[in-house]
């Protein structure tokens, strides 16, 4: 599970800078991204916002993100999922996070049901994937 929060903090922990210093795109690890002149709108605060980039998706869909993105093998489908989610492609997204029965996959799961306002569905993953109840 080490590896999915290292994942999530590399996606979570620029969004915080970018909401606190109102940077514009400042992702280290997802640099990436700004050579294929494609840029990650964040933070994600509904389904709806930031509004679904399908230049992005595409990208993301088949893009090597171990390679790319120095991503650990095993973490490869939970940033894809995490990325995807970012980008809009709720769907795509969350037909990731199901096919995992790790306590990774539960951890996206309950992030993508919390993007959706669904905050029961949210706190049932996220009690799989941590065993702790959520308030």
């Amino acid at each position: 599970m080490q590896h999915l929060f290292d994942a999530v903090s590399r996606l979570l922990g620029p969004v915080w800078l970018l909401a606190k210093y109102g940077y514009g795109y400042l992702m280290a690890n997802l640099d990436f991204l700004t050579a294929e002149g494609l840029v990650l709108r964040l933070p994600r605060t509904s389904v709806a916002e930031p509004p679904r980039d399908g230049k992005l998706i595409e990208f993301l869909r088949s893009a090597d993100l171990a390679r790319l993105g120095g991503f650990p093998d095993p973490c490869v489908p939970y940033a894809r999922s995490l990325l995807l989610l970012a980008a809009g492609d709720i769907e795509a997204a969350h037909r990731i996070a199901q096919e995992s029965s790790s306590a990774d996959g539960a951890y996206v799961h309950g992030m993508i049901h919390r993007i959706e306002d669904d905050f029961d569905n949210a706190r049932y993953w996220f009690f799989r994937a941590t065993g702790e109840i959520s308030g």
